[in-house]
């Protein structure tokens, strides 16, 4: 990276500077598909959002009716329900996220985008077929470990991909720089 006074002296005045948020980094991997272990974070983060929700939902029902209630009896576990719920707001969350812009939050937390292998959105029923095996054939993506495109099995079946993509979510900037001569300079003119 250059110092602010070796680009003063390279410097074109009226010229357009692009500045990258991108860092240096990743770069070099924007665009490529996304292993194992970043994907699985991903996932890792959204199942771990859709839990919170069930559990808070479940514990606040639960306070309600202990408000409500003039006996109340002690909540046993209600697993399988609960299990059941959660499914059904992961597959809808999947879906929700992968139709509109190719992003859960797992996803922009890890620099991740799923599309179809032509680059293109997914929308709404192939999500929604993505979503479903995601949800019920989860060990699916330990096929990307041996794939060589680092493709799940969900991915196979329905053609799509997760790639690297940092570039939507951050902005761009475009700077047109007038810098003027040093006035020191223009006295010795």
């Amino acid at each position: 990276m250059p110092t602010f006074s070796q680009f003063r002296r390279t410097f074109v005045p009226g010229s357009q500077v692009h500045f990258s948020s991108l860092p240096e980094r990743a770069r070099s991997i924007q665009g490529l598909s996304a292993g194992f272990t970043s994907r699985l974070i991903a996932a890792f983060i959204d199942i771990a959002l859709v839990a919170l929700l069930v559990l808070g939902a479940w514990g606040g029902w639960e306070a309600l009716r202990y408000i409500m209630s003039v006996f109340y009896d002690l909540p046993t576990a209600a697993g399988i329900p609960l299990l059941i719920i959660g499914y059904v707001l992961m597959w809808l969350y999947w879906t929700w996220s992968w139709s509109v812009g190719g992003r859960s939050l797992g996803n922009i937390l890890m620099g991740l985008r799923v599309q179809t292998n032509r680059g293109e959105n997914l929308g709404l029923g192939l999500a929604a077929l993505r979503s479903a095996l995601s949800v019920v054939i989860a060990l699916g993506l330990l096929w990307s470990i041996f794939s060589r495109k680092n493709k799940s099995l969900q991915d196979i079946v329905l053609g799509t991909e997760v790639v690297f993509d940092w570039a939507p979510l951050l902005p761009r900037i475009d700077m047109t720089f007038a810098m003027e001569d040093d006035p020191s300079k223009q006295d010795q003119k």
